[in-house]
């Protein structure tokens, strides 16, 4: 079987059938089409009885709402009917049917008659500092096969976040597959995941895994350090790192810390990580591509919904007056997908940031969660029992938490509002969670405190106080408008040289630290000045 283009793409089409018809409208014609085809109401009794209840249905409201109120009258008007006339009626709760999937997990009939596929993502994240671009091969095999390059590019020195390069397989019908990840002087990493109808995500962290985040869920490992190329690590490695070290002598892929240099810290990283092996937690969402996403108020500025994934650059609306609506619906499938949280990733362009708007999520058991989105807060206008919130984080993120897991139909982005209250809204990407237990966090590190500066002649000591979930700590020092770095896995550092020369006395210094786990930073601490001075007369 031929694997599928690894992209991200838009929803799949509507069967043949419908070719031309998308959305509820395309629904409502077919149901009456379907209505016309009943064996109770046939010919002209199936038109006057259709046209009686679109007059009844249709002078007040409009939209959406109209299209809901019409459903309704029809399924009181027809309580056999069943599939896709039965999803045109969801918005009543009495008329839903559940129809659990037999595993104890929530679902409810959608109404469609579509099976979800599924998909595998493989996200690559650097886990040490790589001066070069680190080359791996993504391999999928079983019911369907394929094969990507994942390019990890060297971090540049203000990002706080470390570079990461993923792979993506969608469009998987449900069976056995395994990945295989491969790159020059690592560990092959391999993990075997069963595929039914979800996207799964195998987050790996290139060079180590020691960040540690909140709950169970972790990240696995693609172990570096095989330098004799036998698939493992071992004595034989550690034998030439020892030799290099011990002749002075620099290779570029011994420098497993990725500082530019040969030295003990790359030893202690060597025999730390050997024997470690560690398989990651499968994340569970649903693919975006199932959804048919459309932009039902303002325009596209920029991008596109295909690029929503993340990996793309995402999609920037405009308001033409009216606000922004972004559109999510899942209702062409026979069993809703199931979702517990919504990520929408923060823009690359803060000023266009969602500061205000309204989220809509319709429900396969008729209900539905209406709740506003603030720059402070979320305000929910649900009943007591439902826990749903929504936060607004300070890059520009937002995480909706649905309380527990909840089939559902339809997803609407109404936003009425961005950071600099223009008229362009920036969203990087999307994601529905499918379990909360399986979505891997970002770790979080504290930034270093109480940090005290000693000088001395040509020289000085910069210490602070040992911060949790670091595996180091990076100092930086500024003078005349030049920046040096030093690395150190101590809460103590003497300093002697600037860019290689040495200090100077009477010379300033500012001088600052953050916390490192592997390509993870804290940001900087606030700065101090260092000034060395002679210790007496000469």
């Amino acid at each position: 079987m031929a694997m599928p283009a690894a992209a991200a793409r838009r929803a799949m089409p509507r069967p043949e059938a419908e070719p031309e018809m998308t959305g509820r409208e395309a629904s409502d014609r077919e149901m009456t089409l379907r209505m016309g085809a009943e064996p109770e109401t046939t010919g002209r009794e199936a038109t006057d009885r259709e046209a009686t209840l679109r007059m009844e249905a249709e002078p007040e409201p409009t939209g959406r709402e109209a299209t809901d109120r019409e459903a309704m009258l029809r399924m009181e008007a027809k309580p056999e009917t069943t599939g896709r006339e039965a999803m045109e009626g969801n918005s009543a709760p009495e008329a839903r049917q559940a129809d659990p999937v037999g595993d104890g997990t929530p679902s409810e009939r959608a109404g469609g008659q579509d099976q979800m596929e599924g998909a595998v993502e493989v996200l690559l994240t650097a886990g040490i500092p790589a001066g070069e671009p680190q080359v791996f091969q993504v391999e999928l095999s079983g019911a369907a096969s394929g094969s990507e390059e994942a390019v990890l590019e060297p971090a540049t020195e203000d990002a706080l976040d470390p570079p990461q390069a993923s792979v993506r397989f969608p469009g998987l019908a449900p069976g056995s597959y395994e990945v295989r990840v491969s790159g020059s002087g690592y560990v092959t990493y391999t993990q075997k995941i069963q595929v039914d109808g979800l996207e799964y995500r195998v987050q790996l962290y290139a060079g180590d895994a020691g960040v540690k985040t909140a709950g169970s869920a972790h990240p696995g490992l693609l172990a570096k350090g095989d330098l004799n190329g036998d698939g493992k690590l071992d004595s034989g490695d550690t034998d030439l790192l020892v030799n290099a070290i011990d002749a002075g002598e620099y290779r570029p892929e011994y420098d497993l810390y990725g500082d530019s240099r040969v030295d003990l810290l790359d030893l202690n990283y060597l025999t730390r990580i050997m024997g470690q092996s560690r398989e990651a937690t499968l994340e569970r969402f649903i693919p975006l591509d199932a959804a048919e996403i459309t932009v039902a108020v303002g325009g596209i500025h920029e991008g596109s919904v295909d690029q929503l994934s993340g990996k793309e650059g995402g999609l920037t609306l405009s308001d033409a007056g009216s606000g922004m609506e972004l559109d999510f619906d899942f209702s062409r499938y026979r069993e809703a997908p199931v979702m517990e949280e919504i990520l929408i990733g923060a823009p690359e362009n803060k000023e266009r940031a969602i500061a205000e708007g309204i989220v809509v999520i319709e429900k396969a058991d008729g209900g539905s969660v209406v709740a506003s989105v603030t720059e402070r807060a979320a305000m929910s206008f649900v009943a007591a029992q439902e826990s749903f919130t929504i936060t607004p984080e300070r890059d520009g993120s937002i995480r909706i938490s649905l309380g527990g897991q909840i089939a559902v139909k339809r997803v609407t982005f109404k936003i009425t509002k961005t950071a600099n209250a223009g008229n362009l809204a920036e969203i990087s990407s999307v994601k529905f969670v499918n379990d909360m237990e399986s979505r891997i966090p970002e770790p979080e590190m504290d930034i270093p405190k109480n940090m005290a500066v000693r000088t001395s002649s040509r020289a000085f000591t910069v210490s602070w106080d040992r911060q949790n979930n670091v595996t180091a700590y990076e100092v930086r020092i500024v003078s005349e408008g030049r920046t040096d770095y030093r690395r150190t896995t101590a809460t103590e550092l003497n300093i002697q040289q600037f860019l290689g020369d040495k200090l100077t006395n009477g010379m300033v210094y500012e001088v600052s630290v953050q916390s490192l786990n592997g390509e993870w930073k804290s940001g900087f601490c606030a700065s101090a000045e260092a000034v060395p001075k002679p210790n007496g007369r000469p």
